[in-house]
C-alpha cells in the first residue's frame, strides 16, 4: 500500500529547502518523521533534486575557466563530508555573493546563508553544497579528502595548461593574501596551510615562472602551520600577472590589492 500524501506546513517546506541540499533524504525523513518515499515525493514536487542533475563530466573533462576556478577555490576553502557525498564550500557571505554566479554558470544553484552568531562569529557565511555521489567519488580520487597535506598534482594533470591560472586564482581567492607595508617597503604574497602541507605544486609553478620563494613553518603549542611566501616585489608581480591574466571574474578586492603592489 502506498503512503498517503503528507501535508506539509510552510515552516516544514522552508526547513526542507534549507536542509535537504546539505543532509539528504534520509536525514530529512527521520527529522520530519515521515517515510523515505514521502520525503522523496515532496522533494520532487519542490524540485529540490535538481541540484543533483548538473553535468558531472565538466569536472572530469575540464574545458572551461569557470570549472578550473571553482576547483581552485574548492581546494582552498572546500571540504568533503565523511560519507564523501557532500562537497561543501563556505566563504564570508560578502565574498560568496560575488562568486555564486560562477557556480550558477555551471549548474550549481543551491546557495544559502548561514547565521554564524551562535558560533561566536558575527559575519554571516555563504555556502555552496554539491551533493552528488558520483561527483563525490571524482573529488575523492582527485585527493580532496587529503588536500590539507598533499599537492593537487592529480587534479592539475586534468586541467589544460591554458586554464591552470584560473585554478591558482581560485586557490588564492580562498587561501592567498597580498600584503603591503609601504613604511617598511614590504610587498609579499602569502599562501597559508597546515604544517604538513606538501607545497611541491607551488614550487613547480614558481620554478616555471622564475619566482623566488620560501616556506615558513610554525610549530608551537598554540599554532602548527606553514606558509608559502613570496617576498620580493618583482616576484609577487610575476605571480599576479600570471593568475590575473585576462581578469574578468574572481574576488576583485584581492586583484586590486595586487594592482597596488604592481603600481606602487
Amino acid at each position: 500500500m502506498r503512503n498517503k500524501p503528507r501535508i506539509y506546513t510552510k515552516e516544514e517546506e522552508d526547513w526542507l529547502k534549507n536542509n535537504y541540499p546539505e543532509y539528504g533524504s534520509n536525514y530529512c525523513a527521520k527529522f520530519l518523521n515521515v517515510s523515505l518515499e514521502q520525503i522523496r515525493n515532496k522533494i520532487s514536487r519542490l524540485k529540490l533534486n535538481k541540484i543533483d542533475k548538473f553535468n558531472i563530466n565538466q569536472f572530469r573533462n575540464i574545458k572551461t575557466k569557470e570549472i578550473s576556478y571553482i576547483l581552485g577555490l574548492m581546494w582552498a576553502d572546500g571540504y568533503m563530508t565523511n560519507d564523501n557525498r557532500h562537497i561543501i564550500i563556505r566563504l564570508i557571505n560578502e565574498d560568496m555573493k560575488k562568486l555564486k554566479n560562477i557556480f550558477e554558470l555551471v549548474g550549481i544553484n543551491n546557495y544559502k546563508i548561514i547565521d554564524m552568531i551562535k558560533y561566536g562569529n558575527f559575519k554571516p557565511i555563504g555556502q555552496i553544497n554539491m551533493n552528488n555521489v558520483k561527483l563525490g567519488k571524482l573529488f575523492y580520487n582527485y585527493g580532496f579528502k587529503e588536500k590539507s597535506i598533499i599537492s593537487p598534482n592529480k587534479l592539475l594533470k586534468n586541467i589544460p595548461g591554458k586554464l591552470q591560472h584560473y585554478f591558482f586564482r581560485g586557490l588564492i581567492d580562498g587561501d592567498g593574501c597580498f600584503y603591503i607595508n609601504k613604511k617598511y617597503y614590504t610587498y609579499q604574497f602569502i599562501l597559508a596551510s597546515t604544517i604538513n602541507q606538501d607545497w611541491s605544486y607551488m614550487v613547480n609553478l614558481c620554478n616555471i615562472l622564475g619566482i623566488n620563494y620560501r616556506i615558513d613553518k610554525r610549530d608551537t603549542l598554540k599554532s602548527k602551520s606553514s606558509a608559502f611566501r613570496i617576498c620580493r616585489k618583482k616576484d609577487v608581480i610575476k605571480l599576479g600577472d600570471y593568475i590575473y591574466n585576462d581578469f574578468t571574474f574572481g574576488l576583485n578586492r584581492k586583484y586590486q590589492k595586487f594592482l597596488k603592489i604592481k603600481n606602487s
